[in-house]
């Protein structure tokens, strides 16, 4: 079900009625059958009823497609779909299958979980319930890494509870796993460089100088960390952070100074890493009734480029 133009912007398919509470829920995954039942049961723990799950294939060579539609067939809240292969010439990446998953999308609120990350079940619900009563345009929260090996979270941290532009040229503020988005903001999609969430916010809060935040300081997303981690690339990071800001049209020292503070940023959290360990289990922090509270970062003064 793949377009035949890379740079077709998510459109016509989509809903787009601020007054729906539908949320559409986008999982972009490759190879990840370990992951697809444990992605679904976590979906379906959602106190949130309100949402759809669109499992994205991105040429898969594992069972995962398999699984997606067995588990469509019970809960048609499940929405299997393959993204085909991308134009020649153009990148690897999951900018890719989530364009074809907002395609597909039929709610007028997107939301991304990743196969191998997981939700608290509170989260669309307290979300939601933000969007409906104050009228956001985009929610987040905070989130917990946590290592796969041992499902012990080793850190948590909160976005800043107001995000400009200039902030988020000193480093990604803006959590994918965590957000609640309004759809209309994202019809032109992403753009196909790798890094694609971090330039897609760069130039949502540049374009929408009046988008509308909220952050809810709570523990209620989990970033999974395993040896596949694309995050875990931190040289070839760099590379990507600088092609980020060059695809963004900041000129080359603009873009080598945005690099820096991006380093700054890391070391930064490392350090609060290692000041503050900590050391909760996953399914504690996940089955508590009530999620834990994640304060906002007190530190963050970065001015931006």
């Amino acid at each position: 079900m793949g377009t035949s133009s890379a740079d077709a912007a998510p459109t016509s398919a989509s809903r787009d009625d601020s007054t729906s509470s539908l949320v559409s829920i986008i999982c972009a995954y490759r190879d990840a059958s370990h992951f697809i039942p444990g992605l679904i049961l976590n979906v379906q723990s959602q106190v949130y009823t309100d949402w759809e799950l669109l499992l994205v294939d991105d040429c898969s060579r594992d069972d995962g497609p398999k699984f997606a539609k067995e588990a469509s067939l019970i809960d048609q809240r499940l929405r299997p779909i393959t993204a085909g292969p991308r134009p020649a010439g153009l990148p690897d990446g999951p900018w890719w299958p989530r364009n074809q998953g907002l395609l597909h999308a039929y709610g007028s609120w997107i939301a991304f979980l990743d196969a191998d990350d997981l939700w608290h079940p509170l989260k669309l619900q307290l979300q939601m319930t933000w969007h409906c009563k104050e009228k956001i345009d985009l929610s987040m929260s905070g989130f917990g890494r946590f290592r796969d090996a041992d499902q012990r979270i080793i850190a948590w941290r909160c976005p800043p509870a107001r995000v400009t532009y200039k902030q988020l040229l000193a480093g990604n503020l803006v959590p994918m796993l965590t957000v609640v988005v309004r759809r209309r903001l994202l019809r032109d999609g992403f753009r196909p460089v790798n890094h694609e969430d971090y330039l897609l916010w760069l130039d949502l809060f540049r374009d929408h100088p009046e988008i509308r935040i909220f952050v809810l300081p709570q523990l209620l997303a989990f970033y999974r960390l395993h040896q596949s981690n694309l995050s875990r690339r931190q040289l070839v990071a760099l590379i990507w952070v600088y092609n980020v800001y060059k695809a963004h049209q900041l000129s080359t020292p603009k873009s080598l100074m945005g690099v820096l503070l991006w380093l700054h940023y890391h070391a930064r959290l490392a350090l609060a890493r290692l000041i503050r360990p900590t050391r909760i289990r996953l399914d504690e922090a996940i089955l508590c009734q009530k999620p834990r509270n994640c304060p906002f970062p007190a530190w963050w003064q970065f001015k931006g480029i």
